[in-house]
């Protein structure tokens, strides 16, 4: 019987087999080093910078801004008033008397100058005062006080009388005013002071004592 033809056999390659490849694992790449900028990013589109006029009211609108209002400067002085912090005060009332002048501010201010001893300065306020509000009592009181003790009794006469006629419930008042007649020696004027004073506050222990010497002075030695 005929016999199968042959099968071919594949002729061996030449080539060597492909080694086997290792796989490496796959690192991610670092980034890159930042690049040193040496020229400045250009602005966005429509964007421009401050103009010199537009920087100039920037600062001077910061400024206003940190500087305290008026409100600010009156809550102050009243605090350190309330507290006999008076150097505070005498600096924050100067500062609010200087921007906003009034009756309330300058008389305020007296007070802390006063306090610190600084009588013909608080005079000056207390004046201000009552040219800026005449209707008021206390300043021409406080005036008449520190006239008083800086020795000048006519203006101190003056100027307690105004008080009184705005204010005729005023003791303390009164009372100055009786002590400074006494010492103009207008005895008469100052027993009737001496009396009204006594209406007001009659619990005060120098009534009695003015009000004899008065009448003493008088020559009225029954009646003391």
């Amino acid at each position: 019987p005929p016999q199968p033809p042959p099968v071919a056999q594949e002729e061996p390659s030449l080539r060597p087999p492909p080694a086997a490849q290792e796989e490496t694992p796959i690192l991610a790449e670092a980034p890159p080093p930042p690049v040193a900028m040496t020229e400045p990013l250009p602005e966005p589109p429509g964007e421009e910078g401050p103009r010199p006029e537009a920087a100039a009211e920037m600062e001077e609108e910061a400024s206003v801004a940190a500087e305290p209002s008026l409100e600010e400067l009156a809550s102050r002085g009243e605090a350190a008033l309330d507290a006999k912090r008076w150097n505070e005060a005498a600096a924050a009332l100067q500062e609010l008397a200087a921007q906003a002048p009034s009756g309330e501010a300058h008389q305020k201010l007296g007070l802390a100058l006063y306090q610190t001893g600084q009588k013909e300065a608080a005079l000056a306020q207390f004046e201000a005062a009552a040219q800026l509000e005449p209707e008021l009592a206390e300043p021409y009181a406080n005036s008449g006080f520190i006239l008083q003790e800086l020795g000048q009794l006519e203006r101190a006469e003056e100027s307690l009388a105004k008080s009184l006629a705005r204010n005729p419930s005023l003791a303390e008042a009164q009372v100055a005013l009786a002590e400074v007649l006494t010492a103009e020696g207008k005895l008469e004027a100052a027993v009737n002071a001496w009396q009204a004073a006594a209406t007001l506050r009659p619990d005060l222990p120098q009534l009695q004592v003015g009000l004899g010497d008065a009448w003493a002075a008088l020559g009225n030695r029954k009646a003391a």
